[in-house]
């Protein structure tokens, strides 16, 4: 069985190669330069229960590699697992005259990890202490500018359990919060600016 588009979950197969590559027609397939690393999701939900064997292919031809510009192909941190997501969507009203909408799907992982599409961000260096926590966090802050900024936990259910205002400082700052309310469990503390994005996992036992 050849995976294909309709198995991506995120950043999945970008292309459908010719005809009659690999002897084999219409594949899907990876093709150009990633710049990086890409985190791909694929969906296995049809394969519940079934024995899997994985094979990978890699192709090219001489005016790729004559060049000298290839640099190689890996796969790395290659895990099957059970995938949740969440979808929220917010809505801006004018005179109860809705003007646009904008969603975010949030991927959450059985172990608790949380895999979102700029969760690889952490512009302010946050540091979350004692995490495990069962009644106080300690968020260390590091920041490059003043101004305002949001500062949320978030259940992975996508909801939001807590949200006040921060006002930053220019470098080092912490702050604590009281989070003995809360059910155990996983959560995220999520910190935006108007620049500047940070998002981190916090457990509360």
């Amino acid at each position: 069985t050849r995976l294909n588009e309709s198995n991506n979950v995120r950043d999945g197969y970008n292309l459908t190669l010719a005809y009659g590559t690999f002897a084999l027609p219409n594949l899907s397939a990876f093709s150009g330069d990633s710049e990086g690393v890409l985190q791909t999701y694929l969906d296995l939900s049809d394969y519940v229960g079934e024995t899997l064997e994985f094979r990978f292919r890699f192709g090219t031809n001489a005016s790729v590699t004559s060049t000298g510009d290839f640099v190689g192909w890996a796969i790395d941190d290659f895990e099957i697992l059970d995938l949740k997501d969440f979808t929220g969507t917010a809505c801006v009203f004018d005179d109860d005259e809705l003007v646009n909408c904008a969603g975010s799907t949030t991927l959450i992982e059985s172990d608790g990890v949380v895999a979102l599409n700029d969760f690889e961000r952490d512009d302010f260096g946050l540091n979350l202490f004692p995490n495990p926590t069962t009644d106080v966090v300690n968020i260390g802050i590091v920041s490059e500018e003043t101004g305002n900024a949001t500062l949320q936990i978030i259940a992975v259910d996508g909801t939001t359990v807590l949200s006040q205002n921060h006002n930053l400082v220019v470098g080092k700052d912490l702050l604590s919060l009281n989070v003995d309310q809360l059910p155990t469990g996983v959560y995220f503390v999520k910190l935006n600016s108007a620049n500047q994005h940070s998002i981190k996992r916090l457990i509360i036992e």
